[in-house]
């Protein structure tokens, strides 16, 4: 803004000044289905201008694996074995993680890669073999885990008890110790 234009009413504003004024394009969004703690978390982020993080951002990607992915964050395993806190979308993070290396084996897994990963699985059948396992080796965790563990409270633990259990499953000879 010109500093000349600056303190003024709108009424004593130069003509060029009000027509970019009038001009200005405002995005809304509509929120709704939110809970009282979902909309003041809302609310603060957007206050102190808080940047998306990678499960906000993989949210708002639709398609079938979107939402088996979601759908994933909702198993017992996460809501019963899982130590670490389920903010700003820290689940479906894993969960898109989980789903990436499974599917497609060692891969980036940086925002970009998952996002791109989505849209290719977008036709995903949820019901297929692949989408089975997943769950499986997710319930197999749960079985294995008896209560809420530490170990689960971060996102390599996680993602490495799932390929571990997924490699044994798959028959896969694990040698090694494991320490705990």
């Amino acid at each position: 803004v010109n500093t000349a234009q600056k303190g003024k009413f709108y009424e004593e504003l130069t003509l060029k000044i009000k027509d970019d004024f009038d001009n200005y394009k405002i995005d809304i969004e509509q929120a709704s289905n939110f809970t009282e703690e979902e909309l003041s978390d809302l609310f603060r982020r957007l206050q102190l201008g808080s940047v998306l993080n990678s499960g906000e951002k993989l949210h708002a990607v639709g398609g079938n694996m979107g939402r088996f992915v979601m759908n994933l964050t909702r198993h017992h395993f996460f809501n019963d074995r899982v130590s670490l806190l389920d903010r700003r979308y820290a689940f479906l993070a894993v969960c898109a993680q989980v789903c990436t290396l499974e599917l497609k084996g060692i891969k980036n897994l940086k925002l970009r890669d998952l996002e791109k990963f989505f849209v290719e699985y977008k036709g995903f059948n949820i019901r297929s073999l692949e989408a089975r396992k997943i769950r499986s080796v997710f319930s197999y965790l749960y079985k294995t885990f008896r209560q809420r563990s530490s170990w689960l409270s971060n996102r390599a633990n996680i993602i490495s008890s799932y390929f571990l259990v997924s490699q044994i499953l798959d028959g896969v000879k694990v040698s090694g110790r494991l320490s705990g």
